[in-house]
């Protein structure tokens, strides 16, 4: 008898041992680190990755990369720290049915911040407060960082756009100004311009120092009376604006002619389109798959990755490499010269 109650004890043991073990690998081994090389970054590109891919979920500071991770995995998602030596997950909420990760919108003085008032603490995981010098009268508002700089715009029934001057906010433009019922879901930022998505005028620009504002309306064929509300990612340079409409076709709309043009079009789908100097990158799902570069400046065409990668979201970092992820979430890269591609996690 006591040689049975032994044997079962033991083998009760063992289903245990296997089982936790089996719960360990499957829901929370850590993920795995890949060696890789990671130099400071020499472009600050966070605004355009935070633009066309609905919210940045790659960042860069120094020579660390911040990588949340989602697959619909309740345990291992997360916010991943990854250096050449390392890869680390510091922030997680706890196992979770629906998943949820943090902000990589925004890097503002070496930190990830949600907004101009919210820090994370990378060493605790714990989001953190600043006062941001914003008067009570223009919150609420949503705030975004731009090459170093915040802007914001106020919500209620008087929107408009201020960028903070020091501790000071100045006003750069309102709704009323643009004729508009309230500031523009789709905007794009730069020193002296705001581009944007007119439901009324199509695609605009307005000068903040002067004020002006100049309009393109879209009305290429194909695309009927609702063309504009199919506009997205919205991006500018040098006076130009670069946009994805519907799924298929890339466009260029340029203010001083006042022209728009076909840049690129796929006969499947493409998933993101970024930009970095004269230079588009596209995810293409078509046969080859994989990611195009198109040059706005001489309209040069070349494929950069047609290993049919299933690529979600692109992401530039540096002038040497394009980083992706996949419909998995496994991130890679590619060297823009040689091609050979690494992957960074997954």
């Amino acid at each position: 008898m006591r040689k049975k109650i032994c044997t079962i004890l033991c083998a009760g043991l063992l289903i245990s041992a296997v089982l936790i073990s089996l719960f360990y690998f499957i829901f929370l081994k850590p993920m795995a680190h890949y060696d890789i090389s990671l130099a400071p970054v020499d472009a600050d590109n966070v605004y355009h990755n935070t633009i066309v891919d609905n919210g940045s979920s790659l960042v860069q500071i120094g020579e660390t990369l911040y990588y949340n991770y989602g697959n619909g995995d309740g345990f291992r998602y997360g916010t991943y720290e990854i250096t050449e030596s390392t890869t680390r997950r510091v922030y997680w909420k706890g196992p979770s049915l629906s998943p949820e990760n943090t902000d990589l919108d925004n890097v503002y003085d070496g930190s990830i911040a949600k907004d101009i008032e919210t820090y994370l603490d990378v060493s605790t995981g714990e989001w953190y407060h600043v006062d941001s010098g914003i008067p009570q009268e223009l919150k609420p508002c949503d705030s975004f960082a731009v090459r170093g700089v915040w802007y914001f715009n106020t919500l209620g029934d008087h929107q408009a756009l201020y960028r903070m001057q020091g501790d000071e906010p100045q006003l750069l433009v309102s709704a009323d100004e643009l004729g508009e019922s309230g500031m523009p879901k789709h905007q794009y930022i730069d020193d002296k311009y705001m581009y944007y998505i007119s439901e009324r005028d199509g695609i605009c620009r307005v000068s903040f120092d002067e004020g002006v504002k100049q309009s393109v309306y879209f009305d290429e064929p194909g695309y009927g009376e609702n063309a504009v509300s199919k506009i997205r990612s919205l991006l500018a340079k040098d006076g130009s604006a670069y946009y994805l409409v519907g799924s298929s076709d890339i466009y260029e709309t340029h203010f001083k002619s006042g022209t728009t043009t076909l840049l690129y079009h796929s006969d499947d789908y493409i998933s993101c389109v970024n930009m970095l100097g004269d230079t588009l990158f596209i995810s293409d799902n078509s046969a080859k798959g994989g990611i195009h570069t198109v040059s706005v400046t001489n309209r040069r065409q070349a494929y950069l990755l047609t290993n049919n990668a299933r690529v979600k979201e692109i992401y530039l970092l540096d002038s040497e490499y394009v980083y992706y992820n996949d419909y998995h979430d496994n991130l890679f890269r590619i060297n823009r010269y040689t091609k050979e591609i690494e992957k960074v996690f997954g």
